[in-house]
């Protein structure tokens, strides 16, 4: 995979499109890359890792910046700091894979050119990245801060080991049902089932992992669900994975079917691993498996399992990390609870890479632990044909949701929802793509979400207080790059109730279906908060309402026939600062389609068939019409080209490319 290219003018050059007059932005000359921009001088970029103890692949590592010598440097965490909003900043993590379970951003990709499934590359202020293959890999990140034009660079190493210089011998228990055993390592012990492995993991005084034949079907039953290892180890792990692929011929992944539990909600996997162990190094790991529950979300029938949780009390391991697992029919699939306490450590790290999540009927992902979270290339989507819930019996719920978080990121997912269990009248209200924050216990919790898909019938984006009783708390959160439709019930696309909130550079769309559902028991609330709406939480906070709100260079669709503000502010912020922001709202005649002539190219098919239920049959009427999920850009002579002379406006583009200048409005430049 190239380096990151810009495609605009050579530096110092102008071009006139449609009358407008641009410049070209004058840091980085035409065919050069971030990496070539040198660094200003008394800058200084120091990245920060957080990571796991036992350091082996896969390893989810997360990353941040301290920045020094610009304009704005980086501030202590836990107020707002102005520049983890000014600033663009690439990462590049030196290894690179395709991300294969968020087809909606490949489809994204195919559309404009884009490389967010590459897991090399990522943007924001927050990186993470899992890292596959044991190695020494070179970090690398350019930052570029447009008020002063300083560039920064930063660089480090990481060296990730080979699992298996942490695994040797009898810390390998491999089972295959077939009893072949072939491709066993040397030295590993042997078994055909899970249940005899997990006996002896969970009594072993080292670190051990289970490896799966590929290829193999496998079962587990509730004798084998908790962790604890005993005490006196030295290091403990739940680690669970597929036999390493010998190429793309080897078999299939293995199939693991939960079986025989009769308890809803009852855990699969409770990680309890450093209970007896509280000096011990931790650390878990799934990998490459297909996970199978027994919650069907098409009828809503059978258990509602919670495939893994993280023990409270402080008695789970340090990180968590699961790569390229599939997981289908289950409760809370994945479910990080409450962290904090008990070896002291108040920022643990897990991160979910390339992970399919689908027909759940509670949550895709919970975390309600005060921890570092990343969520990358990953497809959590509710099954299109799945009913909506909301009989209070079975309480299906968002993709993600994440408490009370310290940091998180949330880059390159496909996400759809359809079903929850809250009431919109007689029918289910759908639950957004992803609510963050919900119970805001901390101030300056950091969010980054960047280039994702995301679909729901609802509000797609959810930065805000859970309920009336739960107080604002400002942050630092950045969205951007991201394509969010919104579907009949939708109030807004993003609702916001932490000041500190910077959303730049997306392409948000109301799809073109009636808001009145009375004819199937819900309401006929139009779109009450329009694009942006300032709402959530029932306590109030001076020092929240006064930090900034930033909404800019967005490109916001409104393809229906109700009036959708741009902005409303139903909490009373002193700043909020809607700018340079492209409206396009064809049913409003001349007023609608002012920056006419645009383009549309179509990005990805949306999966939403229409409501559903127990007692209801499929009204397609609030179906999402197969060629609305469209990129909506400005042609030659759009009266948008050139116009975002206002700060703050954008420097990059929806896709990460550098903008001329001055940029047009909207998310994109010219077509």
């Amino acid at each position: 995979m190239p380096n990151i290219a810009f495609s605009g003018f050579s530096a110092g050059s102008t071009v006139t499109i449609g009358g407008v007059t641009v410049n070209a932005w004058g840091q980085v000359a035409n065919g050069e890359t971030v990496w070539d921009r040198p660094a200003a001088p008394g800058t200084s970029v120091e990245i920060n890792i957080q990571r796991s103890e036992h350091q082996v692949a896969p390893e989810g590592i997360m990353f941040d910046v301290t920045l020094n010598g610009f304009d704005t440097d980086t501030l202590p965490v836990g107020q707002y700091d102005p520049s983890y909003h000014d600033k663009v900043i690439f990462w590049d993590f030196g290894e690179d894979y395709t991300f294969e379970a968020p087809t909606k951003v490949a489809d994204m990709d195919a559309a404009d050119g884009g490389n967010r499934t590459s897991s090399r590359y990522m943007r924001g202020p927050l990186g993470a990245h899992t890292y596959r293959s044991a190695d020494t890999y070179t970090v690398r990140v350019a930052v570029l801060e447009p008020s002063s034009g300083k560039w920064g660079q930063g660089v480090t190493t990481v060296t990730v080991e080979d699992p298996d210089s942490l695994y040797t011998g009898t810390g390998t228990l491999f089972v295959d049902p077939s009893g072949s055993f072939a491709n066993a390592p040397g030295g590993a012990l042997r078994f055909t089932s899970i249940g005899d492995a997990w006996n002896v993991m969970a009594n072993a005084g080292r670190a051990s992992r289970i490896m799966l034949e590929r290829g193999q079907n496998y079962t587990i039953s509730p004798s084998d669900i908790s962790l604890y290892q005993p005490s006196g180890a030295a290091s403990v792990s739940l680690r669970m994975q597929a036999r390493p692929s010998m190429g793309t011929s080897d078999a299939a992944k293995p199939v693991v079917q939960a079986t025989g539990f009769s308890g809803q909600e009852a855990n699969v996997f409770y990680d309890n691993s450093v209970a007896n162990s509280a000096s011990a190094s931790s650390g878990t790991v799934f990998s490459d498996i297909d996970f199978r529950g027994q919650w069907n979300a098409i009828n809503e029938s059978g258990v509602r399992l919670t495939f893994y949780q993280v023990a409270s009390g402080g008695s789970g391991p340090t990180s968590v990390t699961f790569d390229a697992c599939d997981f289908t029919g289950w409760g809370i699939t994945l479910y990080g609870s409450d962290w904090p306490s008990g070896r002291g450590v108040t920022n643990r790290v897990a991160t979910y890479n390339d992970c399919k999540i689908t027909e759940w009927g509670g949550y895709g992902i919970l975390e309600a632990s005060q921890s570092s979270h990343a969520i990358t290339g990953c497809r959590i989507a509710q099954n299109p044909n799945a009913q909506a819930g909301g009989d209070r019996t079975n309480e299906p719920n968002a993709p993600i949701r994440i408490t009370d978080p310290w940091r998180s990121v949330v880059s390159a997912c496909d996400l759809f929802s359809l079903n929850g269990w809250a009431r919109w009248g007689g029918i289910s209200a759908t639950q957004p793509c992803v609510r963050w924050n919900t119970s805001a216990r901390y101030a300056g919790a950091r969010l980054n979400v960047q280039s994702c898909a995301m679909e729901a019938a609802w509000t797609p984006l959810s930065i805000n207080s859970q309920n009336a009783g739960t107080a604002r708390n400002l942050v630092n959160a950045l969205v951007e790059g991201c394509i969010l439709i919104a579907g009949f019930q939708s109030r807004a696309i993003f609702e916001v109730s932490h000041g500190g909130s910077t959303i730049r550079n997306n392409m948000a769309i109301f799809a073109p279906v009636s808001h009145d559902s009375g004819s199937i028991g819900g309401f006929n609330a139009g779109i009450q908060g329009g694009f942006l709406w300032m709402e959530g939480g029932g306590q109030g906070n001076p020092a929240n309402e006064t930090t900034p709100v930033l909404f800019y260079n967005n490109t916001l669709v409104n393809l229906t026939d109700i009036v959708a503000a741009e902005v409303r502010d139903s909490i009373g912020f002193s700043s909020v600062t809607p700018r340079n922001n492209l409206i396009h709202a064809p049913a409003f005649g001349a007023q609608g389609q002012r920056y006419e002539p645009m383009t549309a190219q179509r990005a990805f098919e949306p999966r939403y068939l229409g409501y559903r239920n127990s007692s209801t049959p499929l009204a397609t009427q609030f179906a999402h019409p197969t060629d609305m999920a469209t990129l909506w850009m400005p042609a030659l002579n759009s009266p948008a080209l050139g116009e975002a002379l206002i700060e703050p406006n954008a420097h990059t583009d929806f896709k990460g490319e550098l903008r001329p200048e001055p940029a047009s409005l909207g998310a994109t430049e010219v077509s």
